[in-house]
């Protein structure tokens, strides 16, 4: 339910605004009511045979309204040849016999508007009596438009492709000259820099960032890698060189172990994904590829101290294994010791 407080439509401005002005044909049947008016209307004027029903449409209430353009402006009716429908005694073609001895009347009507419509036919229905009211019926001819499936597609295609191509062109983009950075073999504590070459080809000027890795931190990439601008904004036809560095220290080392723990040895891996997001493009993805060489620095005491052989002989994974398991299978020798180290071999070498 809608208060007329807040509705801006009365019913029929409603019905108007949502149908009329958008529908090619409109028919109006029902029960409209109307009856006749005038001192020679009776039910034996109607019953005479010599009757004229265009003399007695003239006194029709629904006509005598709509000559005066009060109702149903732009609508049509089709002329009258029948007998008034209402009101009948239920069961039988009799006028009303009833204490109030209701006047007849056309009461049930159709009416149309539109193009392209013709009335071929328009009369009641004699022979059903169930109701006081005699029924009313109508054949028109419409020509009603059709579509064309085929036509459709191929048109709705054609729009989407126009659309598809104005977003395109009028979305801010950028241009990456290769979108995966292979730093070959890294070592602790030395620093590894390429050069990641963007440019702005489209007619809009672009403002790009480097998004995040989830909306609980400022992070944008691994602790051992470093971006020179992470942030900026090109104008047209203007270009960028981003440096990323790579620099494993000590605090990253063990970082990196963790996350090459399952990877096969001389292989290189992704080392991150950094996401370049353009403001109301989209995103591009930049893979970091790299193969860390493990030594002794950036590893724990404890599991340097378990060591029989140089730190670059182990895997990744035993080394991460050692660093973190409390009981550890013995890859130590009886040569140096085992075990029974009190403190590094690197050190004791010192």
């Amino acid at each position: 339910m809608i208060s007329s407080e807040t509705w801006p439509f009365t019913s029929h401005e409603l019905l108007h605004e949502l149908l009329v002005k958008h529908i090619d044909h409109i028919f109006w049947i029902g029960d409209l009511n109307y009856r006749l008016d005038g001192p020679e209307v009776s039910q034996e004027y109607v019953n005479r045979k010599d009757r004229d029903y265009n003399q007695l449409y003239q006194h029709d209430q629904l006509y005598v309204e709509k000559r005066r353009n009060r109702i149903f402006r732009d609508y049509k009716e089709g002329k009258i040849l029948f007998p008034p429908t209402y009101k009948y005694n239920p069961g039988t073609d009799e006028w009303d016999s009833s204490e109030k001895s209701r006047t007849p009347a056309w009461c049930d009507r159709i009416l149309w508007k539109g193009q392209r419509m013709e009335l071929l036919r328009y009369h009641s229905v004699m022979q059903l009596r169930k109701s006081d009211h005699k029924p009313v019926y109508a054949d028109f001819k419409v020509d009603a438009q059709a579509k064309d499936q085929a036509m459709l597609k191929k048109i709705s295609e054609e729009v989407l492709k126009t659309v598809d191509k104005y977003e395109n062109d009028n979305q801010p983009q950028i241009t990456v000259e290769q979108t995966d950075l292979d730093f070959g073999l890294i070592r602790f504590n030395e620093k590894y820099s390429r050069e990641l070459l963007v440019a702005n080809n489209c007619h809009l000027p672009v403002r790009f960032r480097f998004a995040c890795k989830d909306d609980r931190t400022s992070q944008v990439c691994e602790e051992f890698i470093r971006i020179s601008h992470s942030k900026g904004e090109l104008l047209t036809g203007s270009s960028l060189s981003i440096r990323i560095d790579i620099l494993v220290d000590a605090p990253a080392a063990s970082r990196m172990l963790r996350k090459l723990k399952d990877a096969q040895a001389g292989t290189k891996v992704p080392l991150d994904i950094l996401v370049l997001h353009v403001e109301n493009g989209r995103d591009i993805f930049i893979t970091i590829f790299g193969e860390y060489k493990p030594s002794c620095f950036g590893v724990s005491l404890d599991t340097l101290m378990k060591l029989n052989k140089p730190v670059s002989m182990y895997a990744i994974h035993e080394l991460v294994s050692l660093d973190h398991e409390e009981k550890l299978i013995d890859l130590v020798g009886d040569d140096v010791g085992g075990s029974n180290l009190r403190f590094p071999r690197e050190i004791w070498r010192l």
